[in-house]
This record gives C-alpha cells, sequence and structure tokens, in this order.
C-alpha cells in the first residue's frame, strides 16, 4: 500500500510533461512582424521566455561557429536541438559570462554555446535581457 502511495504524486506529476511533449516552447509568444519577416523561423528556434522591465524576450540557444573582432557567427538550434539558422553579429565589445568568467564575444571559441534573446516585437540580439542590442549583420538559414 505504502508503494502505491507514493507512485501515485510521481505518475500525476509525469502526466502534464508528457501531455507538453512536442509542443513548441514559445507557443503562446507572439513575435512581431519585425521579427518574423527578419528570423521567419523564429518559432520554431524559441527556446523560452523571459520578461524583463515588462518586455518579453523570446530565448535563443546557439553555438558559436567562428569569432573574430569584427564578426561572430553562431548557429542557433531549434528547441528539439537540430541546427535551424546561422546569425552573424557585430561584436563591439560585448561580453557573456562562460563557467562564471567574463568572455567578450570577439574571443569566443568554437563551439561555444550562448544563450541569446529577442525581444518578440522587434528585430534585435542580446547577450542578456538587461544587456545592449548586438548589431546583426546577417542571418541565414540552414
Amino acid at each position: 500500500m505504502h508503494v502505491s502511495r507514493k507512485l501515485l504524486p510521481i505518475a500525476l506529476l509525469a502526466v502534464p510533461v508528457a501531455a507538453m511533449a512536442g509542443d513548441p516552447p514559445c507557443k503562446n509568444v507572439t513575435f512581431g512582424s519585425a521579427v518574423l519577416t527578419a528570423f521567419p523561423n523564429a518559432m520554431q528556434a524559441c527556446h523560452g521566455v523571459k520578461v524583463k522591465d515588462n518586455v518579453v524576450y523570446a530565448h535563443f540557444m546557439g553555438e558559436v561557429q567562428s569569432a573574430s573582432s569584427d564578426e561572430v557567427a553562431v548557429i542557433f538550434e531549434d528547441y528539439e536541438g537540430k541546427d535551424l539558422a546561422r546569425i552573424k553579429f557585430a561584436p563591439g565589445n560585448a561580453a557573456a559570462k562562460i563557467d562564471g568568467q567574463t568572455v567578450p564575444y570577439a574571443k569566443m571559441k568554437e563551439g561555444t554555446k550562448l544563450d541569446f534573446y529577442i525581444p518578440q516585437d522587434k528585430w534585435g540580439l542580446y547577450g542578456d535581457p538587461s544587456g545592449f542590442e548586438m548589431k546583426i549583420v546577417s542571418r541565414e538559414d540552414l
């Protein structure tokens, strides 16, 4: 009898997770036309949502393909982990926290996994919602 009492809460918790499997993580995000024009696959690439100062930011994940002081190329992954798009941006003096250390984007190593954010209603790339907007050089579907 004790076994079934312990298993029931676990089974009940698993039901909502199973029901959500396969749903896009950002199905409730309403991307503006500027975002969808510049990045038509934004919904498939979105990994979640973060709200900062009443602005909804879609969370994206990518892997550094190359980095220099002029340009950083990142492969954005869809919410299932497949390569979806390559976005290149000018790093300027922007940096990200990697394993507790601040690393300039221009000095990122190939293969480094990074988080990015795009406001749902305007085309712009941020390393963190409270950070500075980075200049996007190009975006291409893979």
